[in-house]
């Protein structure tokens, strides 16, 4: 009996003997492999001006993203509006601090809203991800 290239699965001939275990093992391998796949969830939510703000995903997100939906606000070297995070490494406004502007949890993200930020030895940086009353839209990885 030959195998398939990526999980091994058998490719049956007619002299092959058939056996349950084999398909038991391979129902196993098929879930595992489902199991591990991504779904890409988009959404959007609205600022409230709370220095953070929780948005929840239906699981732990590999990568996400947020834009303002107006298009017209763009990232300085000193005001954040939009933002991109992966799990292991959050979007910080860098310089002389490193204030987060995205994070993300075991079960959604956050996002963040301060002003006054030390950037480049002065305090005009903003982070503007939690915006008040702005729409934001963002997609995810999960």
């Amino acid at each position: 009996m030959t195998k398939t290239t990526n999980y091994q699965l058998p490719k049956w001939e007619k002299t092959d003997r058939i056996q349950m275990k084999d398909f038991n093992a391979d129902n196993q391998k098929i879930d595992a492999a489902l199991g591990e796949k991504c779904s890409v969830v988009f959404g959007t939510y609205t600022g409230d001006g709370a220095a953070s703000k929780f948005v929840a995903l239906p699981g732990a997100a590999k990568a996400v993203c947020v834009w303002p939906i107006e298009g017209e606000r763009c990232n300085s070297d000193r005001n954040v509006w939009s933002a991109r995070a992966t799990a292991n490494t959050p979007q910080t406004l860098g310089y002389a601090t490193h204030a987060p502007c995205l994070s993300i949890s075991e079960s959604g993200f956050t996002v963040y809203y301060r002003t006054g930020v030390s950037t480049r030895g002065s305090s005009d940086g903003a982070i503007y991800t939690n915006y008040p009353n702005e729409a934001f839209a963002y997609i995810a990885i999960v």
